[in-house]
Formats: C-alpha cells, structure tokens, sequence
C-alpha cells in the first residue's frame, strides 16, 4: 500500500534535493560565520557549528543518493 511507506511518492527525490541545498545554503553561511569568528572568543562555538553542518550536508547528500539508487 502506498500510504503505508513515508518514502512513496514521485516527490521524495525532490524534496530530498530541497533539502540537501537547504543544508548546503546553512553550511554556506555557517562558513562566513567561522571565518568572522576566527581569533575570537567565538571561534570554537563556530567551529562546532559548521562541523555540525558539514555533517548535515553530508548525511542529506546520503539520503539522496538512497533515493536516486532506489528510483524514487
């Protein structure tokens, strides 16, 4: 059945890339973010933020993936 699985739909591969460039645009400024930060007492919490972000580029970019893979 298809409203059994949250994944059907001829739209998951769309909003997966929506969400990949969501990602990538916060990353993005996430980067300018640490490189005004750099030297201030700020740094490290930037530092940990675009960390985290590069993680959400990469995991959302995994996702994709899975779907193209899968034909979504």
């Amino acid at each position: 059945m298809t409203g059994d699985n949250p994944y059907d739909g001829s739209d998951t591969r769309s909003r997966a890339l929506e969400r990949v460039n969501a990602a990538s645009t916060e990353r993005s400024r996430l980067r300018g973010e640490h490189q005004r930060a750099k030297g201030t007492p700020s740094e490290m919490r930037a530092d940990m933020s675009l960390r985290a972000a590069n993680e959400e580029v990469a995991a959302r970019e995994r996702w994709l993936q899975w779907v193209e893979e899968r034909d979504y």
